[in-house]
């Protein structure tokens, strides 16, 4: 590559200055390098939306199989079939059905997620209630599909999914930092999270393997009152 990039071009140089970046075949004048710019932007904004489309398909198809089968029956076959896909598209997107379900749970869990760091201004108890009512609303919305969830997902596969998830957004906001602490402060930050977890993911469970008979309102208060001992020490001011 020849010379350097001129970040102050103007119409008259800019073909030599973007012919050192693109071939002089690609750069004849800058029309032709705004039109191929252009054309390569819509291009991906297509592949994009394909990719959405695609992947919404198979998560569509996989709910509507697991409200009627466990996921250890669910065939990729099946799945490309109701998704209206080949097995070769399918694993474009996923290796495995197992890697589907990850996929799914970490999609919702994404949704908490901006709640917390929405309420990051806010100390760490006190963005619980909000993000125990996003909780809420992605459990009522997909409730069939996270009840076969919990019947075929351990609560140590569910805790790891989740604590992957949220662990580092946890850390990362400077809680559980203690004074020279290093990365022991980190450890126990994620335990901390972890126990806090197992008891908010087993209220859940319980309600949903018991036919969700109590409002899932009355489930999160009983994790928020709960869980407010076992959050609260994850905040170390110093």
């Amino acid at each position: 590559m020849q010379g350097k990039f001129n970040s102050g071009i103007n119409d008259t140089s800019c073909c030599a200055n973007l012919s050192t970046i693109v071939d002089s075949s690609t750069c004849v004048d800058y029309s032709k390098f705004a039109h191929y710019r252009e054309n390569r932007v819509t291009l991906m904004s297509r592949t994009d939306r394909r990719v959405i489309r695609t992947r919404k398909a198979i998560m569509d198809a996989f709910g509507e199989l697991i409200a009627v089968q466990s996921i250890d029956t669910i065939s990729i076959s099946a799945l490309a079939r109701k998704a209206n896909i080949d097995r070769k598209t399918f694993y474009l997107h996923y290796p495995s059905i197992n890697a589907l379900v990850n996929s799914f749970i970490q999609q919702h869990l994404e949704r908490v997620l901006k709640v917390f760091k929405r309420h990051s201004y806010l100390p760490i108890e006190e963005r619980l209630h909000p993000m125990l009512q996003e909780a809420n609303a992605m459990f009522e919305e997909n409730i069939d599909v996270w009840t076969h969830l919990a019947d075929n997902l351990s609560t140590d596969e569910m805790i790891d999914i989740i604590a992957n998830t949220l662990g580092p957004a946890v850390v990362n906001t400077g809680l559980a930092k203690e004074v020279d602490a290093g990365q022991l402060a980190n450890v126990l930050a994620l335990a901390r999270l972890r126990y806090a977890l197992a008891g908010a993911l087993s209220l859940y469970t319980f309600w949903l393997k018991n036919g969700c008979k109590e409002p899932v309102e009355a489930v999160s208060k009983i994790v928020e009152d709960s869980a407010r001992n076992g959050i609260y020490p994850l905040e170390r001011r110093v």
